[in-house]
C-alpha cells in the first residue's frame, strides 16, 4: 500500500493523523474523484490501529466532503466543489483548466445585432447601435454546467470570430486580443428555479435550483464594454469572498 503510516509516538491523535494522510492523497490528486480507497480493514492492518480509529477518520472525511461511502462496495473519493474567490475578477473556465479539469467552450451563436434599449443602457451605447451577441455553453468533463448570452461593444472589438470565443475567456479576448484594459466588474447573483429555456442546455429538470447571474465589465475610465447573463449549476463549486469590517 503506497501510503504513509501513522506515528504512534506522535502527540497528534491517531485518527487525525490518518485523516491528514488520506486527505493529502486526495489533495495531491494521487487519489482522484471516484477512486476507491483501501478498505477500513486494510487500513487497520497496515497501521496496526483499531477499527474505531479508522472509522473515525473516514467518517470525518465523509462529513467534510472528501469521501463518500457506497453500501456493500466501499469508500470512494468524492468530487470536490471548486472554490471561486469573487474578490478576484477572473475567468471561471480558466480557473477550472488550471485545476486540471477538461473544459470546453461551445459557441452556439455569434452574430452582430442592433442593440435593444436594455442592452444599450448596460454597455453605454445607443439603441440600434451594433453589438456583438455571443451565446456559449461551457462543458466541464463533457457535462454542461454554464450557459451564457453576452453582449460586447462592437466598435471596440470588431474583428472577432467563433474561434476566439471557443478558445478564450471574455477577459482574455478583451485584454489580449482587443488590447483594452479591464478595471472592474459589477456582478449580481441569485438562486432561482431553472427556466424551461435553460433546462435543456444544462440538462436539468425545469424548476431545479440553479444560479442566475449577470455582470457588466468596465474598462479603465468607467467605460462599460461587456454585459452577460448566465445560468450555472451551483453544485459544481462554491463562492467565497473576503469581507472587511468598515472602520
Amino acid at each position: 500500500m503506497n501510503l504513509k503510516r501513522v506515528d504512534k509516538s506522535h502527540s497528534i491523535s491517531l485518527y487525525y493523523q490518518l485523516k491528514l494522510i488520506i486527505r493529502e492523497k486526495i489533495e495531491s490528486k494521487e487519489w482522484k474523484p471516484s477512486d476507491k480507497i483501501p478498505s477500513e480493514a486494510a487500513l487497520c492492518d497496515y497501521n496496526n490501529i483499531s477499527p474505531m480509529t479508522v472509522r473515525q477518520a473516514i467518517n470525518a472525511l465523509c462529513e467534510e466532503g472528501f469521501l463518500y461511502k457506497v453500501r456493500g462496495k466501499g469508500t470512494f473519493v468524492a468530487k470536490r466543489k471548486l472554490e471561486r474567490d469573487l474578490s478576484e475578477l477572473s475567468s471561471l473556465t480558466e480557473m477550472l483548466k488550471d485545476e486540471g479539469y477538461r473544459v470546453k467552450r461551445k459557441v452556439l451563436d455569434l452574430s452582430t445585432i442592433p442593440a435593444t434599449k436594455n442592452i444599450a443602457d448596460k454597455i453605454g451605447i445607443k439603441k440600434g447601435d451594433d453589438v456583438l451577441r455571443i451565446e456559449r455553453l461551457m462543458l466541464l468533463e463533457k457535462e454542461p454546467f454554464y450557459y451564457e448570452i453576452g453582449y460586447l461593444v462592437f466598435g471596440l472589438c470588431p474583428d472577432l470570430s467563433r474561434e476566439h470565443f471557443s478558445q478564450h475567456s471574455i477577459y482574455t479576448i478583451i485584454e489580449n486580443i482587443c488590447g483594452l484594459n479591464i478595471d472592474y466588474a459589477h456582478l449580481n447573483m441569485q438562486i432561482n428555479s431553472c427556466k424551461a429555456e435553460h433546462s435543456a442546455f444544462l440538462e436539468v429538470k425545469e424548476g431545479t435550483p440553479v444560479l442566475y447571474l449577470d455582470q457588466i465589465i468596465y474598462l479603465v475610465g468607467d467605460r462599460p464594454v461587456h454585459f452577460v447573463e448566465a445560468v450555472t449549476k451551483g453544485e459544481k463549486y462554491k463562492y467565497t469572498i473576503f469581507r472587511k469590517r468598515r472602520r
